[in-house]
């Protein structure tokens, strides 16, 4: 047994040393022993040598452990005592001074995994009306619980996160809370801390290359730590989402919001459109073009801002007129550099007393009035002039054909006001008045907006406080960990900079990519596939719909574009677009195949909570990522450059196996897939006439397996089966399909696509020669009677005769896509339904005799060897 001191030597006695140093621990000696608190689950210790609170797990017994400061810079904890559940010291040492803390278990559930830090750093006066620090070096941050795993920096700078490696130097505001959600965490992608802040912070995001943070944050700094021992980060981010919703508000759901008002459904699978341009007496014309191309889901926003007398009632009614969602963008709210130009990030040098109001030259040379919230509140709800424009002004002047309202900034903006005379409106006040905005803009009424506007703001970083008061977010795509992107649409968007380039700015040539002001470095700096994790996406998604910063859209930079793509069907977030005639002359095959590309992820997940995210293997450095949706869906995406093959092997039920292409994305599970080896007719499928088998074994032979689908030819009406999926604007089939008999005397039906619960519209035919005929599209080969071929068909929907069909077939599974022999396809299908049913067989008696079998219809391209 070992001794505290040696009894030959002191004379002492061993138990009464033992005793001496339990009551030495529990009345907080600063000497070598550690003071500690527990409950059921948890035991947190301070260790007052280095300063460091250790949590060790009681229910995994793993211990997490801080990085520590170099010893040339030690802290140490004096003063320390201690009761049940608290432990209170003083932490001394480094250059700052001291500081005091109070570390506390929850007495009323002691079943928690948490415990809570009160921080006073040094700093102002307690008293002084601007009581607020820099992000203090103490406490230190969790670095894991063993030394064996990857551990990762979960981090939260702006939008959606990222996942850095602990130790990565390009780790911005470590420890800190200076971004979009207040908190950050610690994981080997398993195990996870959280550390959530529950003091006020005014946000002060930084320039993308400095990873200090500039913030400043209000004394005492409130910290709950809370450990976990299974999630990862996606634990993280639904804890947290559980703490807000039963904390702090329950926000109504956009799925809530849209049963009844039509226009929340825009937010489900619409696209976000800018119209920067003064759009002219083309501007109908160029809608027209748009609509007519199919494009009927969009939010049409014009910028107004300062010139509402230059936007015509004739365009938002164009807007209108096309079934589109037309919007306003505004800033009701000032940017704070009108207020003080001349001291860069003045508000938190003020807050932290790094400046003073004399510094300001308060209160001569600003407006400080703008800034003030109750006059703000005010002009926004009553103002009706259009030298003080507020809501009666813009539904007095556009009436119903404005149903959006983005406010420009707005959660980033928030600053003290030093009224006059003097006085002050504190931040938190202010931000308060800046809900009140949020708030006034749901809640006005009139005739035509019976339920309010659809709201949104942002701009990169999407705060926490604004959740319950938004629609969406606009910039919450964006990570901001990576920069900000350095151009501007309005000033570059006139000679077609705007978007899809992929030069520098200011507009030189050429342009390097090495460049650090090149637009295409910057963003894919942006688009980094292996730190980014969907943090708001995992919180909010069903709650607040989410874009792209206005200055990073869906087609800034053309090389890059798939990528936006990509994180837009893997997040569920709305694409962002900048539109005018001379873009849209020349990139409107790029708007078009990125609309419909979009669009079927997007009506399956555009307001459904997002349940999981992974990277398949849980490998950041894999170019496969998943996420998972309360709609039953799992969407695959594949960064890399080649073809893959996806297995589920997580046995999540009704998931399967994809090939998912380079670049491209897979969602499962399919709408339609049959493999034709159960017993009788499958589940969803409704069959017409007598001569329809579902478990044909021989005779002839099933095409795969040990049965196939027959369907007789003959028979007074055909025989036939269907069955329905949900209505979609674009659908892939395909199948694998022998004919039997003797070639039809004339044009036999085989299959075919109709809306959801309608009659057949678009249909496969076996002509007289035996070829393919596909909505008039036709092979000029034949098929071989009585040979398996696999039959690939493409149908979107058009608006008049710009609709599409393809028809491939081979006899092996690759796939055909060009020529005539075998593929055939027409950009002039007259088809202006959505395809929701699938029709197999015949209606009317032919000669032919069909086998199907391995059946599929996919919301994405189906390629060659589909699995």
């Amino acid at each position: 047994m070992k001794t505290l001191f040696n009894p030959s030597s002191s004379g002492s006695n061993t138990l009464f040393v033992r005793h001496l140093a339990c009551l030495l621990l529990l009345l907080g000696s600063a000497g070598a022993y550690a003071t500690s608190i527990q409950n059921n689950v948890l035991k947190v210790t301070l260790d007052p040598t280095t300063a460091e609170i250790r949590a060790r797990d009681l229910v995994t017994t793993h211990l997490w452990s801080q990085a520590l400061p170099a010893p040339t810079n030690p802290y140490t904890a004096t003063g320390i005592s201690a009761t049940t559940y608290e432990i209170d010291a003083t932490i001394t040492g480094g250059s700052e001074g001291d500081y005091t803390i109070a570390i506390t278990l929850d007495s009323s559930d002691l079943n928690k995994k948490e415990f809570h830090l009160s921080v006073t750093p040094p700093g102002p006066d307690p008293m002084d009306q601007y009581n607020y620090v820099y992000l203090p070096p103490y406490p230190f941050i969790y670095t894991g619980t063993n030394t064996t795993d990857t551990w990762y920096y979960v981090q939260n700078n702006g939008g959606e996160g990222t996942l850095m490696p602990i130790g990565d130097t390009s780790i911005r505001a470590l420890g800190g809370w200076t971004g979009s959600q207040p908190w950050w965490g610690v994981t080997n992608l398993t195990e996870a801390m959280m550390a959530r802040l529950g003091s006020f912070v005014r946000i002060q995001p930084n320039a993308p290359t400095d990873t200090s943070d500039i913030s400043a944050y209000q004394i005492p700094i409130e910290i709950q730590y809370s450990f976990y021992d299974t999630g990862g980060y996606v634990g993280l981010a639904k804890a947290y989402r559980d703490y807000f919703i039963n904390n702090i508000a329950a926000p109504q759901k956009l799925a809530d919001k849209a049963d009844g008002d039509a226009r929340f459904s825009f937010l489900q699978d619409g696209t976000y459109a800018y119209f920067w341009d003064d759009t002219g007496d083309d501007f109908d014309d160029l809608l027209t073009e748009m609509e007519t191309a199919g494009l009927d889901r969009v939010i049409a926003m014009l910028n107004v801002k300062d010139r509402e007398d230059e936007v015509t009632t004739s365009e938002s009614q164009s807007i209108a007129d096309h079934g589109w969602l037309s919007g306003l963008y505004r800033q009701p709210t000032p940017n704070l550099d009108h207020i003080c130009s001349s001291i860069n990030n003045w508000v938190v040098k003020l807050l932290t007393g790094e400046k003073t109001e004399a510094d300001l030259a308060y209160p001569v040379s600003h407006n400080w009035d703008s800034l003030y919230t109750p006059d703000i509140v005010d002009q926004w709800t009553n103002g009706n002039t259009l030298t003080d424009p507020g809501l009666p002004y813009f539904t007095t002047k556009w009436g119903a054909d404005i149903n959006v309202i983005y406010h420009d900034t707005l959660p980033q903006q928030t600053a003290p006001v030093i009224l006059d005379p003097p006085g002050l409106q504190s931040i938190q006040e202010e931000q308060a008045g800046r809900l009140d905005v949020l708030d006034e803009t749901h809640s006005y009424t009139d005739t035509a907006h019976a339920n309010g506007f659809v709201s949104g703001s942002g701009e990169g970083v999407s705060a926490w406080w604004t959740i319950p008061h938004l629609d969406y977010w606009e910039g919450g795509m964006e990570e901001s960990t990576y920069g900000d992107i350095n151009r501007s649409p309005i000033t570059q968007h006139a000679d077609g900079a705007g978007e899809f380039v992929d030069d520098c700015y200011p507009l030189t040539s050429p342009c390097s990519s090495e460049d650090p002001d090149s637009w295409s470095t910057q963003e894919a700096a942006c688009l980094d596939e292996q730190h980014r994790i969907p943090l708001l996406a995992l919180q909010w998604h069903d709650y607040v719909a989410e874009t792209w910063n206005w200055r990073n859209s869906t087609f800034v930079v053309s090389s890059l574009s798939w990528k936006k793509d990509l994180f837009n069907i893997l997040y569920g977030g709305m694409p962002m677009w900048h539109v005018n005639a001379d873009l849209w002359a020349a990139h409107s095959a790029e708007y078009i195949a990125s609309y419909f590309k979009l669009l079927p992820v997007r009506r399956a997940n555009g307001s459904a909570e997002m349940i999981d995210h992974h990277w398949v293997n849980d490998d950041p450095a894999e170019e496969v990522q998943y996420t998972d949706w309360d709609s039953g869906k799992r969407v695959i995406v594949n960064f890399s450059g080649e073809d893959i093959v996806y297995t589920d092997t997580d046995g999540f039920v009704n998931y399967a196996s994809a090939n998912v292409p380079a670049y491209g994305y897979a969602m499962l599970p399919d709408p339609v897939s049959e493999n034709c080896n159960g017993t009788g007719t499958p589940t969803g499928w409704t069959n017409t006439g007598t001569g329809v088998n579902w478990d044909r074994t021989s005779n002839p032979p099933p095409l795969e397996g040990t049965q196939s689908l027959f369907i007789s030819g003959s028979g007074v009406g055909g025989n036939s089966t269907k069955v329905d999926f949900g209505d979609q604007a674009e659908v892939w089939v395909f199948f694998k399909l022998a004919v039997t008999g003797s070639a039809p005397a004339t044009a036999a039906t085989i299959a075919g696509l109709s809306a959801n619960g309608g009659t057949i519209t678009e249909l496969l035919q076996v002509t007289p020669f035996g070829k393919l005929s596909f909505g008039g599209a036709q092979t000029s080969a034949s098929l071989t009677l009585n040979t398996t071929n696999n039959v690939w068909l493409h149908y979107r929907k058009g608006t008049g005769s710009n609709g599409i069909v393809e028809v491939a077939f081979s006899t092996s599974e690759t796939k055909p896509t060009s020529g005539s022999t075998y593929y055939a396809a027409s950009t002039s299908y007259t088809g202006t339904n959505e395809a929701g049913r699938l029709f197999l067989g015949t209606t009317a008696s032919t000669t032919i005799n069909m086998v199907f079998d391995k059946i599929r219809v996919d919301n994405s391209e189906i390629r060659s060897n589909p699995l």
